[in-house]
């Protein structure tokens, strides 16, 4: 069974962030839905880079972010939900 989940990832503003942090959903069979990202301006992550990602993933989501947080320069990674498909829910 699969199910969606969100995290925001703060992680330095470096060259290949974005292709390490899909290498490693990729690792563990999670297919990136959405990401929208942008480098702070203001605030204590000024000038580093905010990462909101949706993914589909079969596995539990904990292994997702211990995986990105093994990324090198990756700040913080927080979970913000973690849904069942609709169709699957009623089951």
């Amino acid at each position: 069974m699969t199910a969606n989940c969100a995290v925001t990832i703060i992680a330095e503003n470096k060259t290949g962030i974005l292709r390490d942090i899909g290498s490693a959903c990729a690792e563990i069979n999670a297919n990136i839905l959405t990401t929208q990202q942008e480098i702070s301006a203001e605030g204590k992550d000024a000038g580093r880079a905010v990462i909101s990602l949706e993914a589909e993933f079969s596995g539990d989501p904990a292994d997702l972010i211990s995986r990105i947080r093994e990324i090198e320069g990756i700040v913080s990674v927080a979970l913000h939900w973690k849904t069942v498909p609709h169709n699957l829910a009623k089951r």
